[in-house]
């Protein structure tokens, strides 16, 4: 994917993945002009940037906080259950803060999460890689409803000019694209380290 093509009014896509990359796209594809809907497979975890740089790194990367060097040393010397503990009360705040986007959200049925055990979007970073979006603007638009969602259905098949879903439903498109994510932290672990240690890799 490049980017959408000028003037999509009246043309129909759809996206399927609803993490960043699946919202990046879809919005992309709204401001042309195209009739959007994204395909959620599973629910996914939403921060907006602002609450989640003011919650989980204020004073630490910051223009008055220690050198980057020293951050990255501080920020990754915390073993990671330690980590998980401390974001899991991170991202109850984050979500409180962020309480009326995730509920306009929900209404507009996109299923929303918090993370493994709550623990919130470092850990799934950590441990998958994905299932997240840090929302700088499409999250906005799903609730305006120029991105319309379809949630909890998987991909069947593909035709000439619809996406066949697993719940045998059918959505009419002219341009489909698969936003599906990257390689699990797993694969990455597996192709420096091998398959012994990769099994015992926590996620």
């Amino acid at each position: 994917f490049a980017e959408p093509k000028p003037n999509g009014q009246g043309k129909k896509v759809v996206v399927v993945g609803s993490s960043n990359s699946g919202h990046d796209v879809a919005r992309d594809y709204a401001n042309h002009g195209y009739d959007v809907t994204m395909v959620q497979r599973s629910s996914t975890l939403v921060h907006t940037s602002y609450t989640l740089i003011d919650v989980t790194m204020k004073g630490l990367y910051a223009e008055d906080g220690p050198p980057v060097d020293d951050a990255d040393i501080i920020s990754m010397s915390v073993p990671n259950p330690v980590a998980k503990t401390c974001q899991i009360a991170a991202t109850k705040e984050i979500m409180q803060r962020d309480r009326d986007l995730l509920g306009g959200l929900l209404a507009a049925g996109f299923a929303v999460d918090s993370g493994v055990d709550g623990s919130g979007l470092f850990i799934k970073y950590l441990s998958r890689g994905g299932g997240y979006y840090i929302d700088v603007g499409a999250s906005k638009l799903i609730v305006e409803g120029k991105i319309r969602v379809k949630q909890g259905a998987g991909v069947k098949s593909v035709k000439d000019r619809s996406l066949v879903l697993d719940d045998d439903s059918e959505l009419e498109a002219d341009e489909i694209v698969f936003a599906t994510g990257f390689q699990n932290m797993r694969d990455t672990a597996r192709n420096l380290l091998g398959d012994d240690f990769a099994s015992r890799v926590d996620g």
